[in-house]
């Protein structure tokens, strides 16, 4: 599996979600690459960072897609930090209270 940071506007899945959205990254430290803002693992907030995937297929709440991510992303880079935080990588994961696992289908590099 690859291993990329991933950048403001990557395309995100949810293994319940009928669809595909996109991350916003929140840069409260300032970081803004040329390439676009660099996303960190604290970019987990649902409908700030995560969007809705549409419609919810999870049988713990099925209907229209609000996340429900209250933990970080797991699996940043620690040797990697952007105002102290780790940078968001395309193999980390975002596990949803609805059952869903959120995933990082492109990284927007």
């Amino acid at each position: 599996m690859s291993k990329y940071m991933v950048r403001d506007g990557a395309v995100l899945r949810c293994c319940f979600g009928s669809c595909t959205g996109c991350l916003k990254a929140t840069q409260v430290n300032g970081v803004d690459l040329k390439k676009g803002k660099e996303a960190v693992i604290t970019d987990f907030l649902p409908e700030v960072n995560i969007p809705s995937f549409g419609t919810c297929g999870s049988p713990l709440g099925g209907g229209p897609c609000i996340p429900a991510t209250i933990l970080p992303w797991v699996q940043g880079k620690k040797d990697y930090l952007v105002g102290k935080i780790p940078v968001l990588m395309d193999d980390s994961i975002l596990p949803c209270l609805r059952g869903g696992i959120i995933i990082v289908e492109r990284n927007g590099q």
